[in-house]
């Protein structure tokens, strides 16, 4: 398994990469039996989770599991079938995974949804919710260029994985995410594909949509998030906010969206398994050619629907988000929403270059000159943006080494502003859940 913090040199990497150097078709067959064998360990493991879920009658992880095994199935037949052997090939089962086939939860009055779409501002739709506890995964750290090295000569690729730490609760704790690429079709070839920066401003879309009583349902019960939308839709909010994408760009990003398999441990226990789409429904390829209005469906991961239920989100500017150019701007910017709450010219945020490194997992160069730069850059258009003041870099040295880097952040007065609405908005939803008797954990 290769872990992305050692990307640019891997020793596995480095190993496939070399398929096709000397013994082309021997190295070549190596790479994929590995692979091969990592698809039936992980399909073991689901299937065994499958057995507690089964004897627990939790009829709905029960389903969600088989379907992660029919897609995991499916995408390891098409890696047999890439074995450079006609017998393999000959007896490959033609089999994909299928889009679901069921009906949408019937939109239903509830509290949780209300308070959700509940906002302190002038300008409704300058406004979105930040999830802290999903939003703070790293989900979308890989570049297109990373992704290039990552793959082996079929296009194939081993999962990626990140360990972090961060503070709950006065302590440490340790997590970890492996991401289990998408095996998608493009330009007749299968090729592992990553979530990446598309795929992260697609999930904000699809959040903001969300608050549309049109086409977002969350069912408190169930918990389940449905979201509406078309690919229209998504390609005109992008362009709006600067980040053109065509309608094959988005469909292919939902696509990896819905099948990238993530695996998020907390503590060494397994927190969240699942895709970023839970489940997607599709229009067939004719409708997709000639209407870009037809409607398709998301199910949002279970850890969105419960953070609706208990009232786990923040109010945050999303115009400002949405119109950042980097990934780490944007990170940091969700970072100080979420954790700078009590934000003062008074009381400056602290953060160091370490802790930075390892939480955003965007900061991967080996070089950590270049990442230090890129840090800066960061908050450079934070200031621009008008979410920071200033900023102030202070060098960590070990002789004439710099070991770390220690930055001193000061607020804008907009930002505090934004801030002070959203610990009341907090609050007040707080106040009329408690009265509503909602219990939220």
């Amino acid at each position: 398994m290769i872990s992305t913090d050692k990307k640019f040199n891997p020793d596995l990497l480095n190993q496939m990469a070399s398929a096709g150097n000397g013994r082309p078709e021997q190295d070549e067959s190596t790479a994929i039996k590995s692979l091969i064998l990592h698809y039936k360990s992980y399909i073991e493991k689901l299937k065994k989770e499958l057995k507690v879920a089964d004897g627990a009658k939790d009829k709905k992880r029960s389903d969600e599991l088989t379907d992660d095994i029919a897609i995991a199935e499916s995408e390891m037949e098409d890696v047999v079938g890439m074995l450079p052997n006609a017998e393999y090939k000959k007896n490959r089962k033609q089999k994909k995974p299928k889009a679901p086939k069921r009906e949408l939860p019937q939109p239903n009055q509830n509290l949780q949804i209300d308070l959700f779409r509940q906002f302190i501002t002038n300008y409704d739709n300058d406004v979105s919710n930040s999830l802290d506890l999903w939003d703070a995964i790293p989900k979308y750290f890989l570049t297109s260029a990373q992704v290039k090295l990552l793959r082996i000569e079929n296009g194939l690729a081993m999962p990626a994985q990140w360990s972090y730490s961060d503070r709950e609760n006065k302590s440490d704790v340790s997590y970890t995410v492996r991401i289990q690429p998408a095996l998608l079709e493009v330009d007749g070839k299968t090729l592992a594909c990553f979530p990446g920066a598309t795929e992260e401003l697609i999930e904000e879309v699809l959040k903001k949509f969300l608050l549309d009583q049109q086409l977002g349902i969350h069912d408190v019960s169930r918990q389940e998030t449905w979201v509406k939308f078309s690919l229209n839709m998504i390609e005109r909010e992008l362009a709006s906010r600067g980040k053109t994408r065509s309608k094959v760009e988005i469909r292919h990003s939902l696509e990896v969206m819905a099948r990238s398999h993530l695996v998020w441990t907390k503590g060494g226990k397994a927190a969240y398994q699942g895709t970023i789409i839970s489940e997607l429904i599709t229009v067939d390829r004719a409708d997709y050619e000639a209407d870009g209005t037809a409607l398709w469906a998301a199910r949002l991961p279970t850890l969105v629907s419960s953070s609706i239920n208990n009232l786990k989100y923040r109010q945050f500017n999303y115009p400002r988000l949405m119109e950042m150019g980097d990934s780490l701007s944007r990170w940091f910017y969700k970072r100080l929403i979420n954790r700078y709450r009590q934000a003062s010219r008074d009381d400056p945020y602290t953060i160091h270059f370490k802790t930075v490194k390892q939480l955003s997992a965007l900061l991967q160069q080996q070089d950590d000159r270049g990442n230090r730069k890129k840090m800066l850059s960061a908050l450079l258009e934070l200031e621009t943006a008008g979410v920071i003041s200033s900023y102030e870099a202070i060098e960590i040295k070990s002789g004439r080494q710099i070991v770390d880097v220690k930055y001193i952040i000061t607020p804008s007065d907009k930002f505090t502003a934004e801030q002070i609405a959203a610990n009341k908005r907090s609050t007040d939803a707080s106040y009329k859940a408690t009265q509503a008797g909602i219990r939220l954990g």
